[in-house]
């Protein structure tokens, strides 16, 4: 691909980026960041391997699709193992606390547990 085609194909991936993120593209169902992260991944891809690139549209689309369902997989899973770890890591209840706290206060009043 020579650069005069290559910078018609940068700026209309350009112009489709704009128009859809400006809108948050239809069957899109993403955070607009990540949806411009998508956007920009797949122009990356585009200008990389031009070769593979069919009807721009759809195939920007499509790519911008996969890397988003990348991403977002990517998030989901990262949100579960938090959540495995966290549950390792659990804490006591906070009526737990208070119980544990009121017992030995009236522990140490007390003098000891009655015999």
């Amino acid at each position: 691909m020579d650069d005069a085609s290559m910078r018609r194909l940068l700026e209309h991936a350009f112009e489709l980026h704009l128009g859809t993120s400006t809108r948050s593209a239809r069957g899109f169902p993403y955070p607009r960041a990540s949806n411009e992260d998508a956007w920009q991944e797949a122009c990356l891809a585009a200008l990389l391997h031009p070769e593979r690139v069919g009807e721009l549209d759809s195939w920007l689309a499509e790519s911008a699709r996969g890397v988003a369902d990348h991403a977002l997989h990517g998030e989901r899973d990262r949100r579960e193992r938090e959540k495995r770890t966290a549950r390792a890591e659990a804490q006591p209840s906070a009526i737990d606390v208070i119980v544990g706290h009121e017992l030995l206060a009236f522990t140490l009043f007390c003098g000891g547990c009655p015999k």
